[in-house]
Formats: structure tokens, C-alpha cells, sequence
């Protein structure tokens, strides 16, 4: 009886010591984990968090998330993460039918390509300007922009150019079906169906 009484008591003490010495280690481990929660996220993760609301169609979200990377710090000397955000920004602003907000973000687009000379991200901002100018009734105009795009991104080396002008063809195809213009929008549905088989030729394991 007296042992059982002593390995009760020692049972309760042990608890005690491990629950005492749990608490003690997450107090010990708090101010490092506030610390990593309160540390601002750099551009890159904001961008990624961006990326993952877009894929789950949460773009107002994602939007915000790429201008909060856009106006950080650390981007001011980063070229390339200027143009990756850019781009993010410009096609959200787009699928979320942001007509008055577009422009600007595709005219920084479209100039900060002409200073470095990078002729695929022109192609990308006059896509846009041509699909907006069409939105607002410029429709004759808004085509020919769009179809100056697709011959500049032809001529670029682009590593995805395929991928991406399957998709300039498919918003051809779209402006064509909505002004009626039937046989231009089947050809524009068959070079998209072309440039969709190039690219899975060519990056196969993306596909």
C-alpha cells in the first residue's frame, strides 16, 4: 500500500515537472516565433503569396499582395522583379476588368521594356492596350494592336513564346467573335490550337 501511495505521488510529480518544463519551453520559444511572425515578408514573398490567391481565383487579394511587392524597398533596384510584377499586376487588373487602373500599369510596363530593350514585355503591355482599346470601342484599332504584338513576340526568343501566343490567338479569336467576324475568329482559334501543340511539344513536362 505504501509503494502504491509513493508511485501515485511520484506519478503526479512527474506531470507536473513535464508540464512545468512544456510551459517553460514555449515561453522560452515565444518571443522567436512573434519575432518571425512580425518580420515583414520580402518581395518575393509577397509575390508568392500573391500567386497562390490567384490560383484559387482570389485576385483582389493577389492584387494587393503584387502592389504591396511592387512598392517594397528592395524592388527599386530589381529590373527583373519590376517586370515580373508588372505582368502580375497588368493581367489581374485584367481579369478583373479594371479598364481605368490597366493603363497605367501597362504603360509602366510598356516603358520600363523600351529602356531595356526587352521586346517580349513590350509584346505583353501593347497585347493589353490592344484588348482594352477594343473593350472601350476602339475595335478597329484595339485588333491591330494586338495583332503587332503577336509579330513582335514572334520575333523575340522567347522560351515560352508558344505558350503565350496560344493565348494572344485565343483573345484574337474572342475580340473576332464579338464583332462578328466569324472565319477570322476560326483561323485565330487554329493558330492558338497550333502554338497549344508547339508548346506541349516543347515543354513537355510542364504539360
Amino acid at each position: 500500500m505504501h509503494r502504491k501511495i509513493h508511485l501515485i505521488i511520484f506519478d503526479k510529480e512527474f506531470r507536473f515537472s513535464a508540464q512545468a518544463y512544456c510551459i517553460l519551453l514555449l515561453l522560452t520559444l515565444l518571443p522567436t516565433t512573434l519575432q518571425a511572425h512580425d518580420a515583414p515578408n520580402s518581395a518575393q514573398q509577397l509575390m508568392e503569396k500573391g500567386d497562390s490567391c490567384r490560383l484559387i481565383w482570389k485576385y483582389n487579394n493577389a492584387l494587393n499582395y503584387y502592389q504591396q511587392a511592387y512598392d517594397h524597398p528592395e524592388v527599386a533596384d530589381d529590373v527583373d522583379m519590376q517586370f515580373q510584377l508588372l505582368e502580375r499586376i497588368m493581367r489581374t487588373h485584367d481579369v478583373l476588368r479594371h479598364w481605368k487602373e490597366m493603363p497605367e500599369t501597362s504603360y509602366r510596363l510598356y516603358t520600363l521594356a523600351k529602356e531595356r530593350g526587352d521586346s517580349v514585355h513590350v509584346a505583353m503591355a501593347l497585347l493589353m492596350r490592344g484588348k482594352r482599346m477594343h473593350a472601350l470601342g476602339q475595335k478597329k484599332e484595339g485588333i491591330q494592336t494586338c495583332i503587332n504584338a503577336i509579330e513582335m513576340l514572334k520575333r523575340t526568343d522567347y522560351a515560352h513564346k508558344a505558350h503565350e501566343l496560344a493565348g494572344y490567338y485565343a483573345i484574337l479569336a474572342k475580340l473576332y467573335t464579338c464583332d462578328g467576324r466569324y472565319d477570322e475568329a476560326l483561323r485565330m482559334s487554329q493558330e492558338e490550337e497550333h502554338y497549344v501543340e508547339l508548346s506541349r511539344k516543347c515543354h513537355p513536362d510542364e504539360w
